[in-house]
């Protein structure tokens, strides 16, 4: 067994469960743990795009965590005022000491703040959704895990079966090992995980089509977050965001598929089952 899948086994033997037991215990546990999440993928995008100013840098973290903080507590109205707080930072601390490449700047830090920020924090509001509906607390760990379990199968079966099958590439020049087979198995191993949950009854509020769709939104939206952070890592011509995690690279490359599944099933719950 090579060094590198050595790695990749310690990282996730270690990782996983600490995870799921964070969406289980969820609460101010699972926020704290989500905010250092958005911390360290906020710090890894803003230094691989070069973006000036280690006060810039450091604001836009604790803006963003402020930000979690609001959405936690059902303030959403602090998200905004914090956004443009942001906006007003950047804006003076960039036209006075960084003139060069103003506008990119600008709008990367903003940018930055939607994606990832934004976008992952949505996973605190679905831990949290069953307040909202009036359903048990620990409903919510189920939706979470279901998420988690859904992106992790997608990305297994679209490895692996791309891997040994994939023949018709999707982007080569973005992901050149991403095949069209490989991300057709990915979607049904997303289905037939919420298959599954349906037969059991995991979710108590949810039918069938409700499975339906969130097996639909892992395994599309799930895959299409991975293009995105490949985007991002081609056109700045680097392989990993980070080596935090060793042979998993950075903190975002392990959350790109939940940063942009998360906030489209999130939005799905909302218009679904809050009236």
């Amino acid at each position: 067994m090579n060094k590198k899948l050595i790695n990749r086994i310690f990282v996730s033997v270690i990782s996983v469960p600490i995870l799921i037991l964070l969406v289980y215990i969820g609460k101010i546990y699972y926020l704290v743990f989500i905010i250092i999440v958005i911390g360290l993928s906020l710090w890894e995008l803003l230094k691989l795009t070069k973006f000036p100013s280690i006060f810039l840098k450091i604001s836009t973290i604790l803006i963003a965590s402020l930000s979690v903080v609001s959405l936690y507590y059902n303030k959403f109205e602090y998200v905004v005022l914090l956004m443009l707080l942001l906006f007003s930072i950047n804006s003076i601390i960039l036209m006075l000491f960084y003139k060069k490449n103003f506008i990119n700047n600008l709008y990367l830090g903003i940018g930055a703040f939607i994606y990832p920020a934004l976008s992952i924090s949505a996973l605190v509001l679905i831990r949290e959704f069953p307040k909202l509906i009036s359903v048990p607390y620990n409903t919510g760990w189920l939706l979470g895990i279901l998420l988690f379990l859904g992106i992790w199968i997608c990305d297994c079966c679209a490895y692996f079966f791309g891997m040994a099958y994939g023949k018709n590439k999707i982007y080569p020049s973005v992901s050149p090992n991403k095949s069209w087979e490989g991300t057709i198995a990915g979607i049904f191993g997303s289905l037939i995980v919420y298959l599954i949950a349906f037969k059991f009854n995991v979710i108590n509020f949810f039918n069938f089509w409700d499975y339906l769709a969130m097996a639909l939104i892992t395994g599309i939206f799930g895959q299409l977050g991975d293009f995105v952070e490949s985007k991002i890592k081609r056109t700045i011509d680097v392989k990993d965001s980070s080596n935090l995690l060793m042979e998993h690279g950075g903190v975002l490359d392990r959350f790109d598929s939940l940063a942009l599944a998360a906030p489209i099933f999130l939005l799905y719950l909302y218009l679904r089952f809050v009236n």
